[in-house]
């Protein structure tokens, strides 16, 4: 058995830390801690591509979990949507059970609520495998959640400028995913 690991930062009107995605079919899909990407922009290294928005390689140690860069994203009044493409629509992508471990740290978020998702891209398809959502804050926090089909359900609470760790199992095989938010219970959902 093979396990691969994938260490990223982020900041997203947030810090995002992709810390491990873990795979037990020797499968890599993005392995980078945002350590050997030029400063600036992201967009057009490696698979990366800005649709709206801005995410940009930082060295601020403020804004990275682990390591020295982290990849920081601005969405001021604005959609913000960055993709990672790493198997196009022309190739078949992951299957099996992926595991996703991540750290996020929200500073500021005052319009809209932030969300991670992955899709399925094969042969045209935009099919949505899994949404991890922040919603719009009141005060010094908001909740978080993911969806199961077309419903919403909570996973936890989060606060401006703390960490916060999300762990993810996603099952191709059998249309579903299971999250845990801070160590708390797991949350299962479908796709």
């Amino acid at each position: 058995m093979k396990i691969n690991r994938i260490h990223k930062s982020t900041l997203v009107i947030t810090v995002l830390s992709l810390l491990s995605v873990l795979q037990l079919n020797a499968q890599d899909i993005l392995i980078t801690s945002f350590e050997s990407n030029a400063l600036g922009s992201i967009n057009g290294q490696g698979d990366w591509d800005i649709e709206t928005g801005t995410a940009t390689v930082v060295n601020e140690a403020s804004r990275v979990h682990t390591g020295s860069q982290s990849l920081n994203f601005v969405a001021n009044s604005q959609s913000m949507v960055v993709h990672n493409i790493s198997y196009g629509s022309s190739e078949p992508g992951v299957t099996g059970i992926v595991y996703v471990d991540m750290f996020v740290k929200i500073n500021a978020m005052a319009e809209k609520d932030f969300a991670i998702s992955g899709y399925d891209l094969f042969g045209g398809s935009e099919k949505r495998t899994f949404v991890i959502e922040f919603d719009t804050p009141e005060g010094s926090g908001g909740t978080a959640q993911i969806f199961n089909g077309g419903s919403r359900a909570y996973i936890g609470n989060y606060t401006f400028g703390t960490w916060n760790r999300i762990s993810a199992r996603v099952d191709y095989n059998n249309a579903g995913y299971q999250v845990i938010f801070n160590g708390r219970e797991a949350v299962s959902a479908s796709f």
